[in-house]
């Protein structure tokens, strides 16, 4: 435990768990530059009941029941705000703000502020066990619901950048008031449910004295999550080259579709559900002599695997909800207002409604329909030998193959208009007519972006 770190409280409970520690401007409150770093009152708590049952002396039943909760809060000491000290911009924490100075000093931290995780998972599982001649069976099934609620305030004070880009130092261009990024959002929430179901077979079944086999196959169908806020959103390039919009959100750019909209995939999840999730497992063992001085073992799995309950926290961080903004170096004002001369209006505070703005260059991360979930193939062969009575030898072949990991993508990457040299001018296509700039690569990433180009409103 560092020095600012203050217990308040000391939960001795196995089951239960808790750390609380007051941010370090508590106790240094004369300097900022420790705000850097934020408090924590973290909770976790278990609750696990089970019953095994002896049916016979050849079959066996257990049921299980668990509940899990986690509720994190971090915590912030106000110091004071961009607007307290005079700049033209807004935040949604009165007294707070987030600030970097390449080679210099920062305030706050965007991880570090006024946030809250509250996660419960409900899950119940049942798994029979029966021995009939030469086989052991097993049955068995999960369900399980999770609903998690994560709100925070990442970008929502506004965040300066200087990294010296304008003069070369970092702590100049800060003096100057030379800005490289500003980046602000509104509150990033995240108010998300899921379903999880899963059933299985399998089977030992010793062939005879030499060799095993071991089949199983399990069936997880996939049940995307459920934004409970409705923040989530498909994009059709398609959609976006006809001009379709949407009549959820009418200020949307084209081709992005809302819950809500005529087509719009699985309630709110945006993800189709996926059926036919079938996992089969074979494995045999074998030993050739019979002497019990060798094996030989092989084995194949395919399993598959479903992204996490905070998967979406970015993604509904986009327009409208958090409506991120982010003004780049050289279509930046100075530090006093950021938006002075960009053509950007400042749309915070927002409010947020059927008409609620779209920020211009806003990222959106739109997560396809037709989302596969991600599979892992397995397989291993083994051989092993005893030689004398004291020594083992043992060779191994282990093998992987994963298939559908979810990544991110550039779906609006930047470009060199024209095809020419990225040193040598060119002509971007803005939303106050075309411009022509001496450099290309000197301009502004966004403007340069493929969909921008195409239609920069």
């Amino acid at each position: 435990k560092t020095a600012y770190e203050i217990p308040k409280r000391d939960w001795s409970s196995d089951v239960c768990s808790s750390d609380l520690y007051a941010p370090p401007l508590d106790n240094t409150p004369d300097n900022i530059l420790v705000t850097t770093v934020g408090g924590r009152d973290n909770l976790a708590q278990s609750f696990a009941l089970g019953d095994t049952m002896v049916l016979s002396n050849a079959t066996v039943n257990s049921i299980r029941f668990a509940f899990n909760r986690t509720s994190i809060h971090r915590t912030h000491t106000d110091f004071f705000s961009f607007p307290d000290v005079g700049v033209n911009t807004y935040s949604y924490l009165p007294h707070y703000a987030l600030l970097g100075v390449t080679g210099g000093p920062s305030l706050g931290g965007g991880t570090e502020n006024d946030a809250i995780f509250k996660t419960n998972t409900y899950s119940v599982s049942d798994d029979l066990t029966m021995v009939r001649g030469a086989h052991q069976f097993g049955f068995g099934a999960s369900l399980a619901f999770w609903p998690s609620l994560s709100k925070a305030n990442v970008r929502s004070p506004g965040t300066f950048n200087f990294n010296g880009s304008i003069t070369g130092l970092g702590m100049a261009d800060f003096l100057t008031g030379k800005v490289n990024t500003y980046i602000q959002s509104a509150p990033n929430t995240l108010d998300m449910q899921q379903w999880y179901f899963g059933t299985y077979l399998q089977d030992t079944w010793k062939l005879n004295s030499r060799m095993t086999l071991n089949w199983g196959l399990r069936w997880d169908p996939y049940f995307p999550q459920q934004v409970v806020n409705g923040a989530v959103y498909n994009f059709d390039i398609n959609k976006y080259k006809a001009g379709t919009k949407s009549t959820v959100f009418p200020n949307a750019p084209p081709g992005f579709s809302y819950p809500g909209d005529a087509g719009f995939p699985n309630g709110q999840a945006g993800v189709e559900k996926q059926w036919a999730t079938f996992t089969p497992r074979v494995a045999l063992a074998w030993d050739p002599a019979g002497d019990g001085k060798m094996s030989v073992r092989a084995g194949y799995g395919l399993g598959s695997e479903f992204v996490n309950a905070q998967f979406y926290i970015n993604t509904s961080n986009a327009p409208p909800w958090g409506s991120e903004l982010r003004l780049t170096a050289p279509n930046i004002g100075p530090f006093e207002n950021p938006f002075l001369g960009t053509g950007v209006p400042n749309i915070f505070p927002i409010k947020f409604d059927k008409n609620a703005p779209f920020s211009l260059n806003g990222p959106y991360l739109a997560p396809p329909s037709d989302l596969n979930t991600t599979k892992v193939h397995s397989w291993d062969l083994s051989v092993q030998r005893q030689l004398g009575a004291n020594v083992a030898v043992s060779a191994s072949y282990i093998g992987r193959k994963t298939n559908n990991l979810w990544n991110v993508v550039t779906g609006n990457p930047g470009t060199i208009p024209g095809g020419g040299s990225p040193t040598g001018p060119c002509t971007l296509n803005t939303v106050n007519g075309p411009q022509t700039v001496a450099n290309c690569s000197a301009a502004s990433l966004d403007a340069r972006r493929e969909l921008t180009l195409a239609n920069p409103a």
